[in-house]
């Protein structure tokens, strides 16, 4: 198996989304001959022909339409392995709750900071002095001053506060 062959699966599957060579190319901003060789090299290793051209359009040979169905699937698994990848920038939504004087104090202040090193991180913060419910309220981080008063949840001291 190649080791470009994620990369030459995905150009067939933008080749079929896009519905034509240089509109793939575009999209993927990849010159079209690369495009070309992608699918010339994916059919090769298949063994079978994937795409039926003409002049003015493309089309899926029975083989193609087996093929696009498991393309996608491995594609999205492609992806999945991606998004855990070390060196891959962390993204997503974060819900938290603290006290408000933490919050006021020790957070906002910083959240610029944190925003323009992780810009692909949505913060949901909310603020609140009173016990919460971390999996009623949907809350991936709950950070209280005190002694832990419930047992089931796994906790971490951050430090004193004065």
């Amino acid at each position: 198996m190649q080791m470009n062959l994620f990369e030459n699966i995905k150009i067939f599957i933008e080749i079929v989304d896009a519905g034509s060579f240089a509109q793939a190319a575009e999209n993927l901003q990849i010159h079209r001959p690369a495009v070309t060789k992608a699918l010339q090299q994916l059919e090769q290793e298949s063994g079978v022909r994937l795409l039926q051209r003409t002049t003015r359009r493309l089309y899926l040979t029975p083989e193609g339409k087996s093929f696009i169905v498991a393309a996608n699937r491995c594609s999205r698994a492609d992806d999945l392995l991606e998004s855990f990848a070390p060196d891959r920038p962390i993204r997503g939504q974060l819900r938290v709750d603290m006290p408000i004087a933490f919050a006021r104090l020790l957070v906002i202040p910083h959240l610029s900071d944190f925003y323009q090193a992780h810009p692909e991180v949505e913060i949901v913060l909310s603020s609140s002095d009173v016990r919460r419910d971390m999996l009623r309220d949907g809350l991936d981080c709950l950070l209280r001053v005190g002694d832990l008063e419930d047992g089931d949840y796994v906790a971490r001291s951050l430090g004193r506060w004065r």
